[in-house]
């Protein structure tokens, strides 16, 4: 590669002034190739470089292989259920007549990154490459917005069919988040038409609880596939592919923000220990969550499209 890059339009210039007419065609042809080879792989601006063909196809079928292990290994796993003090939460004090209201009005996070994603979205949407990447934004965002309602109203009591509506929504939103990851970094074609797709699977994984819990055999595999499979494949999007926009680390920055808020949910009752009763982490799980979302929706209004983004067509191709 090194010899490669050191061939330039200067050498081809050189090579036909040889003496040997034969000998001057063939390396003419063996240096034109060369140029075109350093233009393509070694380009001035690093941040526009592509891999090759061969080496996109390559990485898709490993993400995609990736995709089938998990969903091989979840159903590979023996079936898991909510613990039994799940809907047990650590902070259930009454304020303005409104049960668990901490654990009630922290959703007002995901209310308002929720209308304010999709007013970017909207405001922005000429900024996008593709006008087919903007339903999976609204997915995301409207999801977030339904996620204040339906977390608000399993809170003033929990119980497993309330949590059905706490839940359905912020699959949703995860939904849509995959499905833009998708169309950003694989393609545009694929992520549209995964959409709808994501957003029924999300769904029937937890309806597919709902009807375990009826029948009394418990499983929550599929649920916890469509919640924790899109934060792999999201990082193996961003390691593997080729951005067509600036700010990647924004995603980044908002999954940070979602693990945080799985840690707090797990540490319910020692937060709540740990501040003097003051908040629980359930609270800052609601609060931190929605910060991921804000962080997203901030991302939408900053960034731009970089100057020579890859072709859809590149990536989408069979």
């Amino acid at each position: 590669m090194h010899l490669l890059k050191s061939i330039t339009e200067r050498h081809v210039c050189e090579i036909k002034r040889a003496q040997n007419p034969q000998a001057e065609g063939i390396l003419s042809e063996i240096a034109t190739v060369a140029v075109t080879v350093r233009r393509e792989w070694f380009p001035s601006d690093r941040t526009t470089c592509t891999m090759p063909g061969m080496h996109r196809r390559f990485k898709r079928s490993a993400f995609l292989a990736v995709t089938g292990g998990a969903i091989a290994v979840t159903f590979l796993l023996p079936r898991y259920d909510l613990p039994p003090t799940y809907h047990d939460f650590a902070d259930r004090r009454m304020l303005f007549g409104v049960e668990n209201f901490a654990d009630v009005a922290s959703n007002i996070g995901f209310f308002v990154a929720g209308l304010y994603g999709i007013a970017v979205t909207l405001w922005r949407r000429w900024g996008f490459e593709d006008q087919r990447e903007l339903p999976a934004y609204i997915v995301l965002f409207g999801g977030l917005v339904l996620t204040a309602f339906g977390s608000g109203y399993y809170h003033l009591r929990p119980d497993d069919a309330r949590l059905l509506w706490d839940r359905l929504p912020i699959t949703v939103a995860f939904m849509g988040l995959f499905a833009a990851m998708i169309s950003e970094r694989l393609s545009v074609p694929v992520g549209f038409r995964l959409l709808p797709l994501l957003v029924c699977c999300g769904g029937a994984s937890l309806w597919y609880w709902m009807w375990t819990v009826e029948t009394g055999n418990r499983d929550l595999r599929p649920y916890i596939l469509v919640q924790f499979y899109p934060l792999l494949a999201i990082l193996l999007l961003l390691w593997m592919f080729e951005p067509r926009y600036t700010r990647g680390y924004d995603f980044l920055i908002a999954l940070a923000f979602y693990i945080a808020a799985k840690v707090f949910e797990v540490a319910d009752k020692p937060v709540y220990a740990a501040t003097g009763n003051v908040i629980s982490g359930h609270t800052l799980k609601h609060l931190s969550a929605g910060v991921g979302g804000y962080w997203l929706a901030r991302m939408l209004a900053s960034r731009e499209r970089l100057r020579k983004p890859i072709a859809s067509s590149a990536v989408a191709a069979p």
